[in-house]
């Protein structure tokens, strides 16, 4: 079974969080690739702000959080790989694993983008523990973009497949000390899902 993370791995999520730190900060000229190269490299929104002359008012991460699932920022996602491959995988063997605050607002999100709507949504705790009370008995493939997804391959029934586009990246990984995969960019994950599903359809053809 595939445990797929949504936010960074099957859609892009940059341009929303750029539009959402760009409104806060008042930063109208900050240019998505310009603040993906930074915030990759200094992580922390504080050290963000600091790095282009602002600081983070008082309510930014109370501000921040409510703006990332409004609608109207969630517009701003786009699917990183085909989404009828993916909603094969999900119609036959796999299911979303996210963290949101706002399940409808992530629903309505699901619908404007065409995906099937099999997927479990946790507003706190960890990933892992999630996995391990509810799929315990089953051979898991977690797919993600963080270390919330590469923790739940500490489970002896699970594999890791990462990928390198989201804030973390493969030096992240290393220092868990996690067996996993690794993948470039979601051109290759969706490379690797479609070469596994041709094999699942023949055998099934065969028997």
């Amino acid at each position: 079974m595939y445990v797929i993370d949504f936010d960074g791995t099957i859609v892009d999520l940059w341009p929303r969080y750029c539009s959402v730190f760009k409104a806060i900060l008042n930063l109208k000229s900050l240019s998505i690739d310009d603040y993906k190269i930074i915030k990759q490299k200094l992580k922390r929104d504080s050290l963000v702000a600091e790095y282009f002359g602002k600081q983070l008012p008082n309510d930014y991460f109370s501000r921040k959080a409510s703006m990332l699932e409004d609608r109207d920022f969630l517009l701003l996602d786009s699917p990183l790989i085909d989404i009828s491959l993916l909603n094969n995988l999900l119609l036959n063997n796999a299911i979303i694993l996210t963290k949101r605050r706002n399940e409808k607002s992530f629903q309505w999100q699901l619908v404007k983008l065409g995906i099937y709507e099999r997927y479990v949504v946790i507003d706190s705790g960890k990933k892992i523990d999630w996995v391990r009370k509810n799929l315990q008995e089953q051979k898991i493939t977690v797919i993600g973009d963080s270390t919330a997804e590469l923790e739940i391959a500490q489970l002896p029934n699970v594999d890791a497949w990462m990928v390198g586009y989201g804030l973390s990246d493969k030096a992240d990984f290393d220092l868990r000390m996690i067996p996993y995969n690794f993948f470039n960019t979601p051109v290759e994950l969706e490379y690797k899902l479609r070469r596994q599903m041709d094999a699942i359809q023949r055998f099934t053809e065969a028997i």
